[in-house]
């Protein structure tokens, strides 16, 4: 997925997200990305739902306070 995003095939990476959700569900970096992935395409509520349970899972993790506080 994060591959895809660099080379902004975002409809792959779409894809690969949701492939790997049933794994990584409980992995805040996993959160982290997906969030990263909708700031990308502008979708900022769904951005912002993503940082938010990244940051349910692990709190100290400051990226995702960051860029939720940009989206």
């Amino acid at each position: 997925a994060r591959l895809s995003m660099k080379l902004n095939n975002y409809a792959n990476a779409y894809n690969s997200f949701r492939c790997c959700m049933d794994y990584w569900n409980d992995n805040a970096l996993y959160w982290f990305d997906i969030g990263t992935f909708y700031c990308q395409n502008n979708q900022m509520n769904d951005a912002i739902i993503s940082f938010q349970k990244s940051i349910y899972l692990k709190k100290d993790l400051a990226e995702a306070w960051l860029n939720m506080g940009y989206s």
